[in-house]
């Protein structure tokens, strides 16, 4: 440990309990933001990706387009079936 975070531990020591806990609330909050922003952030990455190589596909000639009104009328038909459930 480097001698930041040991003078740090030595000062949270210090600390009454009750302020202790406090402050481990505090930042296990910190790092659950940190966590959800890190999740967030790769998630998007993902996408990016997934939609570079669709459009890459597409450029390329690989990928099978529809028109739009067939994927429209399919949209119709499925939501349709589910309706009927």
């Amino acid at each position: 440990m480097n001698t930041t975070l040991q003078r740090i531990r030595q000062d949270v020591r210090k600390l009454p309990l009750e302020k202790r806990h406090a402050l481990v609330r505090v930042m296990e909050s910190d790092l659950a933001v940190a966590e959800s922003k890190a999740d967030q952030q790769a998630v998007e990455q993902a996408w990016d990706a997934e939609i570079a190589s669709r459009v890459g596909k597409i450029k390329a000639g690989q990928a099978n387009l529809l028109p739009h009104a067939q994927v429209e009328a399919e949209m119709d038909d499925f939501i349709a079936s589910l309706e009927k459930k």
